[in-house]
């Protein structure tokens, strides 16, 4: 399984245009030369990809959502104030 998900991923290096297909076809079809079903080596590309999706997806909008709220609150600094004076010169 490891072997076919790494040679599968070489295909990477295949100059096509935005990779469309390139991918998933290698997969699947790297999946089946090891003995894979072809309904459940495409099943299981098509899961991997919604996961590698969605996941971080996810993450990122909760992070997003995050920021933003931090970003509207006034910054607070703790410890002992510091008081700042201009030197005369």
């Amino acid at each position: 399984m490891v072997l076919a998900y790494q040679i599968g991923y070489l295909s990477n290096f295949i100059p096509v245009p935005g990779g469309i297909g390139v991918l998933d076809g290698s997969m699947i079809g790297m999946l089946v030369l090891y003995g894979l079903g072809g309904t459940v080596a495409t099943a299981a590309t098509l899961a991997y990809h919604a996961i590698s999706l969605w996941v971080p997806a996810l993450w990122g909008t909760i992070a997003f959502i995050a920021v933003q709220k931090t970003k509207r609150q006034p910054l607070v600094l703790s410890g002992p104030a510091v008081e700042v004076r201009a030197e005369p010169r």
